[in-house]
């Protein structure tokens, strides 16, 4: 009886040895490299069967299956870590695109643990489709309304801490089975001995078989626990609003015959005025006079005030720049360097009315912006946008 429970813990100890200290590349291991079509890249996955290849490219749409059984993917020869290859047979392979949001710096690092995932293709999700019949996630990416960053890290730290405790709980097992093993083999027939022996086997064993069944027995109890969802974090639109100057304060207007400058600056701004503009200023500017009683309306803006060199496509930034990308106001996208709009402050002495009166009588296509008479305009409360870029072949409004 004592041969044969010897012979048990023999085949325990062999079986627990194989299973929890071989390493998995050696038990099982396939890499599965296929292309995506969007860019011609090779996309790499590691798996434990081959079978899971096929189902892999499937899923994905991915064209070209390549199986490697028995190697990793780091080490087959167009692969790399991370999973796409840096050169493809037909060119320069474009970089992973990485998310510009920065991940956390781990202070302790966790043994296995690779780092976060920060590849874009991976975290950035569509959250709603233009096509109402289509599922989120099976929307096109030039038809998706709404995109989402979905952010896995603290899962993916969590279950690097669960995998990590796992293997150490699992070698302090398979320690204190040899312990008790080699007590047993020296315990010389010893009843007491054998049997304390066996205990410490037992527990050791039983310890063993739980922690390898933790997550199954949190799956029955509530298949929530075993699920870390990521954090959704949603992108904001980027709209581009014209700069409100605000109302000039008594004492800082600049005259001139025709008209008022909210400031010195911007009357220097009429040197950028391209020579439609001008004539167009002259010729509204009396009609405003002739209209309310020799009333003079307010110029808050005709190029930049931080000057229109500086604003073109080549220099642009926004702030300093006040007006959006190729607005008319630095001469769109055609007319570069010369100003083909103006801003008119709606709140002074001369209506808003008034002036948008005496804007058509002189350019009756020009464009104007101003949302309480314009509300598809948005953005224009205090003063009106008025544009001849379009009418001027500069392709702006």
């Amino acid at each position: 009886m004592q041969i044969k429970s010897k012979k048990i813990f023999i085949l325990i100890f062999f079986w627990v040895v194989f299973f929890i200290l071989v390493p998995k590349e050696i038990l099982a291991v396939c890499c599965c490299a296929a292309t995506r079509p969007a860019d011609r890249v090779i996309i790499c996955y590691e798996v434990e069967d081959c079978g899971g290849c096929t189902a892999w490219r499937s899923e994905h749409g991915y064209t070209n299956l390549k199986i490697n059984p028995g190697k990793t993917c780091q080490e087959t020869s167009y692969c790399q870590a991370g999973g796409v290859t840096k050169r493809y047979m037909e060119g320069e392979a474009p970089p992973v695109k990485e998310t510009p949001l920065k991940p956390p710096e781990l202070q302790i690092n966790i043994p296995g643990f690779h780092g976060f995932t920060t590849e874009e293709e991976k975290i950035k999700k569509c959250a709603e489709c233009k096509d109402p019949d289509v599922m989120p996630e099976d929307c096109p990416p030039e038809k998706c309304a709404r995109w989402v960053y979905e952010i896995p890290w603290i899962g993916e730290y969590l279950i690097a801490i669960y995998k990590w405790s796992v293997g150490a709980i699992a070698i302090l097992a398979v320690v204190m089975i040899m312990i008790h093993g080699v007590r047993w083999l020296i315990a010389g027939g010893e009843a007491p001995k054998i049997s304390e022996a066996k205990k410490g086997i037992t527990y050791a064993v039983t310890g063993l078989i739980f922690i390898l069944l933790t997550h199954q027995i949190l799956s029955l109890i509530d298949p929530r626990l075993t699920i870390f969802k990521p954090i959704t974090i949603g992108m904001i639109k980027k709209i581009e609003v014209d700069y409100e100057p605000p109302p000039a304060k008594p004492g800082e207007f600049v005259e001139e015959e025709l008209w008022k400058f909210s400031s010195l600056t911007v009357k220097n701004q009429t040197s950028d005025a391209s020579d439609v503009l001008t004539s167009f200023m002259n010729c509204t500017g009396n009609k405003i006079k002739t209209k309310s009683g020799g009333k003079k309306a307010t110029i808050t803006s005709i190029s930049d005030t931080a000057g229109i060199s500086n604003c073109l496509p080549a220099n642009y930034k926004k702030p300093p720049c006040s007006h959006s990308l190729n607005s008319c106001h630095y001469g769109g996208r055609k007319c570069s360097g010369k100003s083909y709009a103006l801003d008119v402050w709606a709140q002074g002495e001369v209506s808003p009315e008034t002036i948008i009166e005496a804007i058509k009588e002189c350019q009756p296509k020009a464009f104007i912006c101003y949302t309480p008479k314009t509300p598809a305009c948005s953005g224009h409360y205090s003063h009106i946008h008025v544009s001849i870029g379009k009418i001027n072949g500069c392709d702006c409004n």
